[in-house]
């Protein structure tokens, strides 16, 4: 059984507190989808500490969750590292009541609170995609170097793509990330 599933058996005579550390591979098999841009450090503590109860049927889960990460500066190509600490709060409907509240074919508004809400099925809940997604929701959609690492993150940035590069763009004012459609070849695409 996983660190981060629960038993509604549990939770029926009274809220469970959990707090632990994950052990490494729970937290590398959570992660794994994200690991081309974002991989937890196994050496570094990471923790979680959840309040779980039962109101009726539903679940309530808050609390925290704190771990690092290393990711690749998406601007100087350099590895960092980032602290994240979370808030981890989410409502548990029966699948059932999910989908009778938000399976329908009508449209209708979410609040903030809808959109902390998700569905479990079965006697035994696994939290561990809630501190998942906890987490996920605090790293950088784009991952630069923090800022106190700014002038040598330019500096790599320049070495790495070149005077001749960067004064072609300053004069050209072209966007790097664009750079790769420079090669394409409409009149080839047009006769196909």
């Amino acid at each position: 059984m996983s660190q981060f599933e629960i038993q509604l058996d549990d939770l029926e005579s009274s809220p469970v507190e959990l707090d632990f550390a994950p052990e490494t591979e729970q937290l590398e098999e959570l992660f794994e989808a994200f690991a081309d841009e974002f991989v937890v450090d196994s050496e570094a503590p990471f923790h979680v500490d959840l309040y779980v109860m039962l109101d009726g049927t539903s679940i309530v889960v808050s609390g925290r969750a704190s771990g690092t990460f290393h990711y690749k500066c998406g601007r100087c190509l350099q590895d960092r590292e980032t602290e994240v600490d979370a808030s981890v709060n989410v409502t548990m409907l029966t699948a059932d009541e999910y989908r009778e509240t938000y399976g329908g074919e009508e449209e209708i508004s979410l609040d903030e609170e809808d959109l902390e809400t998700t569905w479990y099925e079965g006697q035994s809940v696994d939290l561990g995609p809630q501190v998942r997604d906890a987490m996920l929701m605090e790293l950088p959609a784009w991952p630069q170097c923090p800022d106190e690492l700014r002038d040598s993150c330019d500096a790599a940035y320049e070495e790495h793509v070149g005077d001749e590069t960067l004064d072609r763009l300053e004069e050209h004012e072209v966007d790097l990330r664009w750079w790769p459609l420079k090669d394409i070849d409409l009149e080839e695409e047009e006769e196909n």
